[in-house]
């Protein structure tokens, strides 16, 4: 078994106080979340997520358990709610298909193989210095 994320412990998630615990004392009590909500709208989210995983010979490691605590804060920055997630919750993500447009050209394999052809100062050393 490999045991990856937040080690949980019971009776410090008992004495997380909705309405009442700010941000801070969350903080205090359980430490940096695992991962913070990245665009929230008028609430923030903090989990602490855990996973265990075990592998068996040759194959890739199967996830066994699974535990995410969300923490939801309202614009006060109080405690909303906490609620518990298992791995009977996960959802698998399937990648949207449309590719993100970015500037520049798009390069040939010639175009990779050739590119540096050319870049490289015949007068510096092996360090890369003058």
């Amino acid at each position: 078994m490999d045991y990856q994320g937040y080690a949980f412990d019971a009776t410090k998630l008992k004495e997380i106080k909705t309405g009442t615990m700010t941000q801070a004392q969350v903080e205090q009590l359980l430490g940096t979340p695992s991962a913070v909500a990245t665009f929230p709208k008028h609430d923030d989210t903090w989990y602490y997520i855990s996973r265990e995983t075990a592998t068996e010979a040759i194959f890739a490691p199967k996830v066994v358990a699974q535990r995410v605590v969300a923490i939801h804060f309202n614009h006060q920055g109080k405690v909303a709610s906490v609620k518990n997630y298992g791995l009977k919750d996960a959802r698998t993500v399937e990648p949207d298909p449309q590719v993100t447009p970015t500037r520049g050209r798009k390069l040939t394999f010639f175009d990779q193989l050739l590119g540096n052809l050319g870049r490289f100062n015949r007068n510096s050393g092996a360090g890369g210095g003058p």
